[in-house]
């Protein structure tokens, strides 16, 4: 159990390794002010982090702060229970 443990660990911080310093893009409607209609949510950051090749279940995506405009941000991935990575992601108008 303690190798298999040890197993899923290096596994996420492969994973995290992989992911480094890749900034994601996610593209959104925007109004005239710049705010962005709705929000961005862990599953548009799922699915950003899809295209580029990553496996990363969107229940362990927390975003640190709340998107309402275009801009630059960051999310942390849950990848294990000592493993935590944080995620650029730019928030583009669509």
């Amino acid at each position: 159990a303690a190798h298999k443990a040890e197993k899923i660990k290096k596994t996420a911080e492969e994973l995290a390794a992989a992911i480094g310093e890749t900034v994601l893009e996610i593209p959104a409607k925007v109004g005239e002010s710049g705010k962005i209609f709705g929000r961005v949510t862990n599953i548009q950051i799922a699915e950003a982090l899809r295209v580029k090749g990553f496996e990363v279940d969107r229940k362990k995506i927390a975003i640190d702060t709340d998107v309402k405009t275009i801009g630059e941000y960051s999310a942390t991935l849950d990848l294990h229970k000592e493993v935590k990575h944080k995620v650029k992601f730019v928030v583009v108008a669509d």
